[in-house]
Formats: structure tokens, sequence, C-alpha cells
């Protein structure tokens, strides 16, 4: 069947690594849509989407910026106006969301609403959408990221001589490049869900102490702090028996960190 990948927040950080892994390929026909070209919270340039043919459509937008009327407005009021329009309009397509993992402990999370507008984004995907994937991932990091999330801040932080706090987390965590193991399944639009996690626990200090070593920084004050959150899941999921390469994405982060000094 003839079909058109469309990557919806293009050029965010999930989905800046899509375009660089669909450009490889030359069997793929990709389009990238992002701000002005698409928004979603503007109807008027949904029309970018009307085509005969089938479209395989990679939603990475979201918004986490603390600010509740914004994150509601675009994850949870935009998305579901956009899916009914995809409904309006009869357009053949394939839905594949992105999700947190932490939507599926959603009661532990009632007060973050980040998590709750992906849990209800996740919800109507399932009511309105009659082909979909639903793709939770667990923390996310990698090279390219926006310097606000979480590693590229610290090394950011650690290699500017600023005085941080880590608190004692422990967490799943998954390299961006490792999405490859779910699209290199020619398979993977036949799951519903996808729950991709390879169940290992990572302690943030312990990383954070690797990152100094690795930067060779001492001017900063880094105080370990007693408070314990655990963040991890230990069911079985989609990467059971693949264990990704951590260390590894954060040395080639701190890599990049010192390239740019």
């Amino acid at each position: 069947m003839d079909m058109e990948y469309i990557i919806l927040g293009a050029k965010g950080f999930l989905g800046n690594y899509l375009h660089s892994y669909f450009k490889k390929s030359n069997k793929i026909k990709f389009r990238l849509l992002y701000k002005p070209l698409f928004n979603i919270c503007d109807s008027t340039t949904y029309s970018q989407l009307l085509l005969k043919k089938k479209l395989l459509i990679f939603d990475t937008i979201n918004v986490n910026n603390g600010d509740k009327y914004d994150i509601e407005n675009v994850n949870v009021r935009a998305q579901k106006h956009f899916i009914d329009w995809l409904n309006t309009n009869n357009i053949d397509y394939h839905y594949i969301y992105f999700s947190t993992l932490s939507t599926l402990k959603i009661s532990e999370h009632l007060s973050n609403d980040y998590i709750v507008s992906k849990y209800k984004g996740e919800n109507y995907v399932k009511k309105k959408c009659k082909a979909y994937t639903i793709i939770r991932l667990s923390f996310l990091f990698g090279t390219g990221e926006n310097k606000n999330r979480l590693f590229s801040r610290i090394i950011n932080n650690l290699k500017s001589g600023q005085d941080i706090t880590i608190d004692d987390v422990c967490l799943n965590l998954t390299p961006v490049k490792e999405l490859k193991n779910i699209l290199n399944n020619d398979e993977f639009l036949k799951y519903r869900e996808i729950n991709f996690i390879d169940g290992v626990h990572y302690n943030l200090q312990e990383l954070v102490l690797m990152i100094i070593e690795k930067l060779k920084s001492s001017a900063s004050k880094v105080n370990f702090t007693g408070k314990k959150i655990d963040l991890t899941f230990n069911q079985s999921f989609f990467a059971d028996g693949y264990t990704f390469k951590v260390r590894e994405a954060l040395e080639q982060m701190i890599e990049q960190a010192q390239d740019n000094l």
C-alpha cells in the first residue's frame, strides 16, 4: 500500500530523531510538519494533510512547560480537535501516539499535569482512532535534546561550574536512538500498545558521578540528598531481553558538550 509518513512536531527532540531515522531509507516517503506550517492548535493549518493515500501519522507533539493551561490546551484539547478533524474528513490514517510509561501508574501522578494530559490523550486515541499504536516510553534522552532536559541541564551546569543538588532518584532510561528497535520491526503497527523499556534501573546520583568523572570537572559543588524517588517499572516490556546502551549514550552527550567548549 502506498503510504506516506507524517511527523507532527518534527522540530522537537523526538520528531527530529524520527526525521533522521526515516531519512536513511529511500523507500519511505515522509513529510515534516511543525509551526508555523502546521499548528495543532490552529485548524486552518490542518489542510496540509489532505492527501488521497494512507497516512502514517507520528504524533510527537507535547507541551511540558509547567503551565497547566498550555499543557491542557495542546496535549488534550487540540489533540482531540485534530483527531476529530481526521475522522470528519475521512482521511485514511494510522495514528502513532508517543506517550509516557507513567500513565500506567496514573493514580500516583494525579498532581502532574503533563502525565494526566498524556493519559487523557491515550484514552482519546483509543476511543476515536480506528487504527492506532500507542508507544509508551521511559525517560528518553540523547544527543540533540533541548538544553533544559534533565541530562543536558546537568551536563551543562557541571561544565560551567554551577552548584547542583541531586536527589536519590531511581529510574529507567531509554537513549532516543534505541527507538530503532521498535521502528525496525516491520510488524510494530500490529500492536495497539507498546511499552518500551529494558527493565534496567539506574540511580541518578551514580550517573552524575560518572558525568563529573568524564568531564573532569571539580569546580562545581554537588549536593547529593537522601531524598529517594522511585520512578522505575518492573513489568516485562517490549524490549525485554535487550539492554540499552545508556552509559554509551551519556558519554556521547558529554563528548558533544566538551566539543562545544
